[in-house]
């Protein structure tokens, strides 16, 4: 194989491990409609689905259904300063079935009060990391706007590692949630993984090389 070749294959592995560690996920739970734009997966779980790399411009996002329970969602921001919000204010109480898309409002003929989830921040990939805040919500925009207005669950976060856990009440009713991740700035330069650092002195060593056979 030629050196340029060789060159350019490395290169390219190169760009594909950094693209690869910085992969950000839209997702959908299984037991909600898929919302477009997303892609599915199982039931999240206490386990958690890792939704990749936050910074000022990749965000991410999930959307579920929470009837008891948790759900759990880990990510890495790399961001300046990073906020779980809302999307379109709020979350939903659902009676009888399972609506997918934005969420905006209670169906008024649900003839049900809206129901109360509790979202928890923690530290690092687990709900075994240190507990960092914790809110309540309760599923209406109405409550929200009641409340200042905001659709900020979690804001003001420096870059690190973090488990978002959602958890139902047991009241039997099925609530959705849809929820959005974003970074705005860059706190530092995002670190070579191991593999790109190697394939950096291996291009340098073949580099070398060459020379010394061309002279």
């Amino acid at each position: 194989m030629k050196f340029r070749t060789l060159l350019a294959t490395m290169v390219a592995a190169l760009a594909f491990s950094g693209a690869a560690s910085a992969a950000t996920l839209k997702v959908t739970e299984g037991n909600r409609a898929l919302v477009n734009g997303t892609v599915a997966v199982a039931d999240p779980g206490p386990v958690g689905v890792n939704l990749g790399t936050v910074d000022g411009i990749n965000v991410a996002e999930s959307y579920g259904v929470l009837v008891a329970g948790q759900d759990g969602y880990t990510f890495v921001s790399t961001a300046l300063t990073a906020s779980i919000d809302f999307v379109f204010g709020g979350i939903q109480t659902v009676a009888g079935n399972l609506n997918s898309g934005l969420i905006t409002s209670i169906d008024a003929g649900d003839n049900e009060g809206p129901k109360t989830i509790t979202f928890n921040l923690y530290s690092g990939n687990t709900n075994g990391g240190t507990l960092l805040d914790t809110t309540s919500r309760t599923g209406d925009v109405t409550t929200l706007a009641d409340n200042g207005g905001t659709t900020s669950i979690f804001s003001g976060l420096a870059a690190g590692s973090y488990y978002f856990e959602i958890l139902g009440n047991g009241d039997g009713r099925a609530t959705t949630y849809d929820i959005t991740y974003t970074g705005v700035g860059e706190a530092s330069p995002v670190p070579l993984p191991a593999s790109a650092l190697l394939l950096i002195g291996g291009i340098a060593g073949l580099g070398f090389a060459r020379r010394r056979k061309t002279t």
